[in-house]
């Protein structure tokens, strides 16, 4: 019970994210890496949080206590908010990000918990803003 309601107050305060695009970011990427459930207490197979009317605020599968493959997150709106892969519990594969109105905020990949290869920034109107190539989570010049 202790695990859930942790995770709950990481998603809380994810959702409280100010309209800064870097602050945003820096907490979209604390969000994902690290309300990873901790414990035993989360038995295998689906998981989910919802919100208060029942709606679905994020979603995936667990396994041996870590999350696996595909979890997206929901606004409260029902809107995606952001989908990310797992391998083993490990941030491993494509993720995106999308703001309130369902245009792409980034698209990129981790590998091993850090980020790697192309990622792809946007404006909220879904313009493109900017890309950057991260090598082992570290920009690349």
């Amino acid at each position: 019970m202790r695990n859930i309601i942790i995770v709950l107050l990481i998603v809380f305060s994810f959702f409280s994210c100010s309209n800064n695009e870097e602050t945003t970011l820096e907490k979209e990427e604390v969000f994902v890496a690290s309300d990873q459930p901790v414990g035993n207490e989360i038995p295998d197979g689906d998981f989910s949080i919802k919100y208060p009317d029942g709606t679905i605020k994020i979603k995936g599968q667990m396994l041996d206590n870590k999350r696996v493959g595909l979890w997206t997150a929901y606004y409260e709106s029902g809107v995606k908010q952001s989908e990310t892969t797992y391998k083993n519990g490990v941030l491993n594969g494509r993720t995106a990000s999308f703001y309130p109105n369902g245009q792409v905020r980034y698209i990129g990949y981790f590998l091993g918990d850090k980020k790697e290869g192309k990622w792809e920034f946007y404006n909220e109107d879904g313009t493109f803003l900017k890309s950057e190539l991260f090598v082992k989570g570290k920009v690349s010049k």
